[in-house]
């Protein structure tokens, strides 16, 4: 038997289904609110929008420093495909560029978060955690590298993000 609401607004999408229907701007205001519901570890979370954003689209603030403290970047990237090399190194050119010329400090990590996750090639690379990281070295690299570089949000991470949106 099919209920009146079924009838009015359609069969009803399964939540994971919905999230990869979100345009991007969507995509950013969900993601915003996620990484603000994680309380323990931000004292505080922005969203930079539009151009100038140098290369941030949410961060969280572990201190009371803001960008010139311990941070971490999320960059989200809602596409219909994994997201490739080329679309992130440019991004990762920004925050390599605008940490070195002191606008702000480098993330303490940086995240990609994507609903189809990253290009199989991307991820090799991603992965590829340079030899001075590995030994502890703290490089520009190593700030970059061993930090969890790169976090795709995967299907089980969109649930438990939905889960906690409801």
């Amino acid at each position: 038997m099919v209920a009146a609401a079924q009838v009015q607004s359609g069969p009803p999408i399964d939540p994971l289904t919905r999230i990869l229907l979100y345009p991007s701007g969507e995509w950013e205001k969900f993601i915003d609110e996620w990484v603000s519901s994680l309380k323990k570890k931000y004292l505080k979370v922005l969203r930079f929008t539009g151009s100038g954003d140098k290369g941030i689209d949410v961060a969280g603030f572990a201190d009371d420093q803001f960008l010139n403290g311990v941070w971490d970047n999320y960059q989200c990237k809602h596409y219909d495909k994994p997201i490739p090399a080329i679309v992130a190194w440019p991004e990762i050119g920004k925050i390599l560029w605008y940490s070195f010329n002191k606008h702000y400090t480098p993330p303490r990590a940086y995240y990609f978060v994507a609903p189809r996750e990253t290009s199989t090639t991307l991820t090799q690379l991603l992965s590829n955690t340079p030899i001075a990281a590995r030994k502890g070295r703290r490089t520009l690299a190593s700030l970059f590298w061993i930090r969890r570089f790169c976090l795709t949000v995967s299907r089980k991470v969109l649930q438990m993000i939905y889960e906690v949106r409801t």
